[in-house]
């Protein structure tokens, strides 16, 4: 087996390794505008919070559609790994990895005992009411996407969903995303599950 490295144990020279992360924020689709190429960004953390960027190109989107999971833990092994470059926008770490099928992706489940997965979210809870939107800032699309999905949760009789989520801050009975804020709406996290029995 490759040997087990952390985000910043890995360069572009490294031969085999493997790496712990879990996906912290997943883009949706996007067509480059030079080249008219489709791409996919995936924001990583490993067991030492060190952010690396992943990217899926092509038909290779299809391909882990269903196997890469917001919020969930995978060990990966022989990504490619790049250099970053500043013309392709904001650099979280000095390289990325570039995700094709080669790469080797094993998903880590909740409840596994051999394997613990990462990153407990910070909130677990039952949503009760869903007031109106604030928006602070310029990027309010990822906030009226999640706010969409409580209401239509809310209007299909399931009165009080589950969320849970990363990096958000708790303001006496409200909550405010950040930037890399994470929300899953009823998720198949043990501690929601029982929420989700509870509702």
């Amino acid at each position: 087996m490759a040997p087990r490295l952390k985000i910043e144990g890995k360069t572009t020279d490294t031969p085999d390794w493997t790496c712990k992360v879990q996906i912290e924020d997943m883009s949706r689709d996007i067509l480059s505008l030079k080249r008219k190429i489709q791409f996919k960004n995936l924001i990583l953390v490993d067991e030492q919070e060190q952010q690396m960027r992943a990217t899926v190109y092509g038909d290779d989107i299809d391909y882990y559609a269903g196997k890469l999971i917001l919020l969930d833990t995978y060990l990966i092994s022989t990504a490619r790994v790049k250099v970053s470059l500043p013309s392709y926008g904001r650099i979280i770490h000095k390289f990325y990895w570039v995700l094709y099928k080669e790469t080797l992706i094993e998903h880590i489940k909740p409840n596994n005992e051999l394997e613990k997965s990462l990153h407990r979210p910070n909130i677990v809870g039952v949503v009760l009411r869903c007031g109106p939107s604030k928006y602070v800032g310029r990027t309010q699309n990822r906030c009226q996407i999640e706010r969409a999905q409580l209401e239509d949760q809310m209007k299909k009789g399931k009165e009080f969903p589950v969320i849970l989520g990363r990096n958000i801050g708790i303001f006496d009975l409200s909550l405010q995303t950040r930037f890399n804020s994470a929300i899953r709406i009823n998720p198949t996290y043990p501690q929601a599950l029982q929420l989700i029995s509870w509702c």
